[in-house]
Order: structure tokens, then C-alpha cells, then sequence
């Protein structure tokens, strides 16, 4: 199992905006590439599937860029991963259907409950987690790091 770019990449972008956001101009492709270090062109594919998909709002002119279109508490990780065109996936064999042993033996393999323990978790998490908790765990970690290295 391994997470997309533009899954990673997609949930960093609407994290970075919701942040810059917070001086309540909207936040531009370019200034986003550069605070995250990724290009504007990718960049503004994933921005335009994450606007479509009802996560951003676009505005145009010299002042123009995006913002989220609602509270990022009330976004999810998993609604992010959806929108930018991706799913967490795990072997077919998470279901009897998709399971080849299933077909030929008439049960599924030792490992199959393992596998749809495991798909049933990370949803599970992904659903429950919203931008706005990242956002504030983030910043809980990096008070701590600050007072730490303070000492």
C-alpha cells in the first residue's frame, strides 16, 4: 500500500491554504507551490479537482487565489483524498467478491479478515480526521518543539 502524490500533495495544499487563509485574502497557486516546495503546475491541477470537488473557492484578478469554502473542521482527510482523485486502497481480497481463493476454494485466505480489519482503520481515521485538527496538532507539536528547544 502506498499513498499517491497527489493524495499527499492534495492534503498538504488544502492544509497550506487554510493556514495562509487566515488573513482572510485568498491565498494564490504560486504562493502555496512555494511555501510547500511543489510546482505550480501540479499544484494547479490538484487546486482546480479540489474546487470542483467543493473544498476551495477560486477568485480571480490580480488578487485573486483560493480559499476553503468551509471551516476546515468540517473538512475531512478523507474528502480531501477523494477530490484530488484518490482512494486508500488495499488487495481486492478485502472482500469474499474480490477474493481469487474465495472463487476457488469456496472460503477466503488466512489473511483476508487482516487486510479488511486494516481498509475498515485507515478509512475509519481518515473520515474521523478534519483539516482543522492537523492544523491544530501541528501547531500543539511545533509550541512544544519552541518551548523545548527554549530550554
Amino acid at each position: 500500500m502506498k499513498v499517491s502524490t497527489r493524495a499527499h500533495y492534495g492534503l498538504r495544499a488544502v492544509i497550506a491554504i487554510s493556514e495562509m487563509a487566515r488573513s482572510g485574502l485568498p491565498v494564490s497557486v504560486s504562493d502555496v507551490a512555494k511555501a510547500e516546495n511543489l510546482s505550480d503546475t501540479y499544484l494547479e491541477q490538484l487546486v482546480s479537482k479540489l474546487r470542483r470537488a467543493g473544498i476551495l473557492r477560486s477568485y480571480r484578478g490580480a488578487r485573486g487565489g483560493y480559499e476553503l469554502v468551509r471551516d476546515p473542521d468540517t473538512i475531512t482527510v478523507a474528502e480531501v483524498l477523494r477530490a484530488a482523485g484518490e482512494q486508500i486502497v488495499f488487495p481486492e481480497c478485502t472482500t469474499p467478491e474480490g477474493c481469487e481463493l474465495a472463487h476457488q476454494r469456496g472460503h477466503v485466505c488466512a489473511s483476508s479478515h487482516f487486510w479488511q480489519n486494516l481498509n475498515f482503520m485507515v478509512n475509519k481515521i481518515a473520515e474521523e480526521t478534519t483539516v482543522g485538527s492537523l492544523i491544530r496538532n501541528y501547531e500543539e507539536e511545533m509550541g512544544k518543539t519552541r518551548a523545548e528547544n527554549r530550554q
